[in-house]
């Protein structure tokens, strides 16, 4: 289950995981944006429930996916990124006194309803200083208070294959009594090295055979 999708930036990511024939399968995806969800349907085509709705309106999250999913014993993995203005250090760092800041505590309530067996939540790098580092705090104490183990870190998309200096902070969780799961290593550097073996991706090579284009 995708939570805040937006226009799929996760979602895609997911539709692109595999290891070996394993592959996920994201039974709905839920932002309350219009234009937002149009582009994501228009990528991922009826692979996908893609649902317009906010989320604080689902007061009951387990029988929400019931009603959608009849047969859908378990939600495996519930992921999502909740609105990060709040948290940005482009923007003013109201954190959870700004409404959009409190959206990220609706993220842990879906996942203490379905129980999931994994949960990655991503954000923006600024969450970390939010109140001298509290709420950063509050969200591992959170966490742990679900039973759930946590690995998370701020990772840049440039260390595995983006042509972009885009970093990130990520929650990786794991229900306690399974093998936690855990961050992925760098594959990429600006100096490649003995963990990460391939120079970072420039953008003419992101670019290199797109088609010329034609201006009149």
């Amino acid at each position: 289950m995708s939570l805040f999708c937006g226009a799929g930036g996760l979602d895609i990511g997911a539709k692109m995981a595999q290891q070996g024939t394993a592959k996920w399968k994201t039974i709905v995806s839920v932002d309350n944006d219009y234009a937002s969800c149009e582009s994501l349907r228009g990528y991922i085509g009826n692979n996908t429930l893609v649902l317009q709705q906010d989320i604080t309106t689902i007061s009951e999250p387990h029988a929400f996916v019931k009603e959608l999913c009849p047969k859908l014993d378990d939600v495996y993995l519930v992921y999502g990124g909740p609105p990060c203005q709040s948290f940005s250090q482009a923007g003013k760092q109201k954190g959870i006194s700004d409404n959009r800041g409190t959206l990220l505590f609706e993220f842990f309530r879906f996942v203490e309803a379905l129980r999931p067996t994994y949960f990655i939540l991503e954000n923006v790098t600024g969450l970390k200083g939010i109140d001298k580092g509290k709420l950063l705090l509050n969200i591992i104490e959170k966490v742990n208070c679900l039973d759930y183990n946590l690995d998370y870190r701020i990772l840049n998309a440039a260390d595995y294959g983006v042509p972009q200096l885009r970093k990130r902070l990520f929650f990786l969780g794991t229900k306690k009594g399974r093998k936690k799961a855990t961050l992925p290593i760098p594959t990429h550097s600006m100096m490649p090295n003995l963990i990460a073996t391939f120079p970072y991706t420039t953008v003419e090579e992101a670019f290199a055979g797109l088609p010329m284009l034609m201006l009149s």
